[in-house]
């Protein structure tokens, strides 16, 4: 898995806040954000999920380490979230386009 800055984490409890998450995995590095929503598993009652983004990738390498850790009473599920390549579009040979290129870590698109 190519390294990254971001997390996912699922299970969360209906009372942990965006704070709580914060404090809990701030040991790991600094936090450049945390994004807390209400999960979307049908299964999942009243809880919730979290992207929590790092200023550096050893903070995410850090974090994941900390999968089924006990945050609020529930026992959270921690993996890494890499970010998705940015499609662009591209001419194909038949002149329609095409949007299989994608954006190295740079910046720069491969064609």
């Amino acid at each position: 898995m190519p390294p990254c800055r971001r997390i996912k984490v699922s299970n969360i409890a209906a009372t942990t806040t965006e704070d709580s998450l914060r404090d809990f995995f701030s040991f790991c590095g600094d936090i450049k954000l945390v994004h807390l929503y209400p999960s979307a598993a049908a299964d999942s009652g009243k809880q919730q999920e979290a992207v929590v983004l790092f200023e550096a990738e050893a903070g995410a390498s850090t974090a994941v380490l900390l999968d089924n850790a006990v945050v609020d009473g529930a026992r959270i599920k921690v993996e890494a979230f890499p970010e998705t390549p940015v499609a662009s579009p591209t001419p194909s040979t038949d002149g329609a386009r095409s949007t299989k290129s994608s954006v190295t870590q740079e910046g720069r698109a491969n064609r």
